[in-house]
């Protein structure tokens, strides 16, 4: 027994020995790396700052190795990384910027956006102009916070103000095509004019248009001479001027008049520019509450015209209009809802707008009722939709209709209508072709002494 408790005794402080041992190993080790580390990133450091002193000192090929350094070389970004943080936390707003621009990117620290944007916060509020037109971008795109145009436009206006080449671009390009905003030209010529007025001059190049209504608003005379010996571009610009107010007063219905003289002449920015001031102006009729009004709004959200195409706006406009009884916006609300495979709603609609005698409806609902879409299959109830369809004119009802017509004397028969119904048959008159058919009823004519129909017959080389 007591043999066994000293092997035991033995064993255990083997083990210990061991565990010891590894600790103390491992210990080394970590010491070997951390030195090893340690001296790799001051070596970075000392070498990094020989070449970015000599780069400072205009030395090309110093130069391209620091540029070389910040994208490959890891002991450098750390130092760089350190050396900024040290003097962000110093308080200066270029070194704050600098720090940011490393977090958001993720250079010589893991990427991190809310970091980034507590630094460019700070260096914006130093009034550094670049920090403020990245604390916007980072508004404008929600990186690191909640995405907010309306301070990313609050921060592009402070970096504007103070001349920033970059947040002039960014708000002329945000008011003129409604990039988050609301289109605004007149806000875009401004912030595009104040460019011209830093010498920004590839501001002309970039937005040739905008150019073009800045120069013709300060050469009202020159415009309107041009546009009078009928040019469409002077015409164009001209109108613009008056919808603009530049060179001359703001008046609608001038811009209307000279946009109308381009537009006949195809001028494409013209008709484009009739369209947006139509939009508007029915926009705001329909928000008066005019039923008219808001079923156009809907077409022009439909068809994109003067608007950016937008289904879902043009699907609930109509059925707002559709729910106060207008005939024209049920029947188009009928239509989405067919196109989108709900034909029982369809039918509900095309059946309110029908009732009160829109053609198209009662067509639609003919159609409706002869397939058996959406409702019980009913031909006879079909043809009294087509019939009152046709009574009012439409087409395909009054074809439908005389088919029907043709088809019941036929089959009553009278000779000159299997005739006809043969015609229609054979040629597609009213009805899907179907030679088969075409062929019964020539023969039916034939058989009671028409002519006619036994020459089709003879030459159909039966």
């Amino acid at each position: 027994m007591k043999e066994l408790l000293i092997v035991i005794i033995k064993k255990l402080l083997i083990f210990i020995i061991s565990i010891v041992f590894i600790v103390l190993l491992f210990k080394v080790i970590i010491a070997m790396i951390t030195e090893y580390r340690t001296k790799k990133i001051t070596e970075g450091a000392a070498y990094y700052g020989a070449i970015k002193k000599s780069a400072e000192q205009g030395n090309a090929d110093a130069q391209h190795a620091l540029d070389n350094m910040l994208h490959d070389y890891t002991p450098a970004k750390t130092a760089l990384f350190e050396q900024t943080k040290k003097s962000a936390e110093e308080g200066k707003a270029e070194s704050q910027f600098k720090l940011a621009g490393m977090y958001y990117h993720g250079k010589g620290v893991k990427q991190d956006y809310a970091e980034a944007l507590k630094l460019y916060q700070k260096a914006a509020e130093h009034g550094l102009a670049d920090a403020q037109h990245e604390l916007g971008n980072m508004y404008y795109n929600g990186h690191g916070v909640e995405k907010n145009v309306e301070e990313a436009v609050y921060w592009y206006k402070k970096a504007a103000e103070q001349g920033f080449e970059y947040a002039y671009n960014t708000l002329v390009t945000m008011y003129y095509y409604g990039n988050g905003v609301e289109k605004n030209r007149k806000e875009a010529i401004y912030w595009y004019q104040k460019a011209l007025e830093q010498g920004f001059d590839w501001f002309r190049h970039a937005y040739r248009e905008l150019d073009n209504m800045y120069y013709n608003g300060r050469n009202k005379e020159e415009a309107m001479k041009a546009a009078e010996q009928g040019f469409a571009a002077a015409q164009y610009a001209l109108g613009n001027m008056y919808y603009d107010g530049y060179g001359v007063e703001e008046d609608i219905e001038k811009a209307i008049y000279w946009y109308k003289k381009a537009a006949k002449r195809r001028h494409k920015n013209a008709k484009k520019m009739l369209d947006e001031i139509y939009f508007e102006q029915t926009k705001k009729s329909a928000e008066e509450g005019k039923a008219e009004s808001q079923f156009k709004l809907a077409l022009m959200y439909y068809k994109g015209i003067g608007v950016e195409r937008n289904i879902k706006k043009a699907f609930n406009v109509y059925k707002k209009v559709a729910e106060q009884g207008h005939r024209e916006a049920q029947y188009e609300l009928a239509e989405m809802y067919r196109k989108k495979g709900d034909n029982a709603e369809a039918v509900n609609w095309y059946q309110k707008s029908a009732e009160q005698r829109f053609a198209n409806a009662q067509y639609a609902l003919g159609y409706m009722y002869y397939n058996g879409y959406g409702v019980e299959e009913n031909r006879e109830e079909a043809y009294v939709w087509y019939q009152l369809a046709a009574e009012q004119g439409h087409r395909e009802a009054k074809k439908i209709v005389y088919f029907e017509q043709i088809k019941k004397s036929a089959e009553a028969g009278d000779a000159e209508s299997q005739y006809k119904l043969a015609e229609m048959y054979y040629f597609g008159q009213g009805v899907d072709k179907d030679r088969e058919e075409a062929v019964n009823w020539y023969k039916k004519a034939a058989e009671q002494g028409s002519a006619d129909a036994q020459e089709m017959l003879d030459s159909m080389d039966l």
